[in-house]
């Protein structure tokens, strides 16, 4: 787990010596949510084919029984299992072929999972039945500023109401993400994290 004190200490800290910025408890809780979905939505597309992803995601991978509902803390899908196979990923371009192919359409022993609009979908013969995999949103974690006033000066003790799941491997994502957010520069320290597991990523939108 990474202590959101310490990233709260580590950010005001940068931010303190690059910009004139200050962040309020609610600005800062604001950002971090943010920036965690915004971690996973460049992370998770990657989980299948990717063994440093995985490691990194670990604390959010969660079972359920197979279903077109969503669990309410579900952001991705990773892989399934229907009446005992497991389900078979497609491109949504290639659905077409496999509702009409003779020797590829779905049949009981074969489901096809494929990706639309954000969305999961099936492609089955009858009913699916069994169990899934996902990624599940982060548990909330925010920083609580109580203001201390002594003789000398007025100031705030950070503490945590529930610490970050990701693991310390993550803390630099986190922290680069959570600066940019504060207008300092950090997308090289980005590309340069990413690189290191493999990632090669367009980050104009983190």
């Amino acid at each position: 787990m990474i202590s959101v004190v310490r990233l709260w200490n580590t950010v005001q800290q940068i931010a303190k010596s690059v910009t004139s910025g200050y962040q309020t408890q609610d600005e800062f809780n604001n950002d971090l949510a943010s920036v965690q979905t915004a971690l996973l939505s460049v992370l998770a597309p990657a989980y299948s084919k990717n063994q440093a992803i995985q490691d990194i995601l670990a604390p959010f991978v969660k079972g359920a029984v197979l279903s077109t509902t969503k669990p309410a803390d579900y952001f991705r899908f990773v892989s399934g299992i229907d009446r005992g196979y497991p389900m078979i990923p497609i491109n949504v371009n290639q659905v077409g072929y496999y509702q009409t192919s003779p020797i590829r359409k779905p049949t009981a022993k074969r489901t096809y999972y494929y990706f639309e609009d954000k969305q999961t979908k099936f492609l089955a013969s009858g009913t699916p039945s069994g169990t899934m995999t996902y990624i599940r949103y982060p548990l909330a974690s925010k920083i609580v500023l109580t203001a201390v006033s002594n003789a000398d000066n007025d100031y705030v003790t950070p503490t945590a109401d529930g610490d970050l799941e990701w693991n310390e491997d993550s803390f630099n994502f986190i922290q680069y993400m959570m600066l940019e957010r504060l207008g300092v520069e950090m997308k090289e320290n980005l590309l340069r994290e990413f690189s290191a597991i493999g990632l090669q990523k367009e980050l104009a939108n983190i």
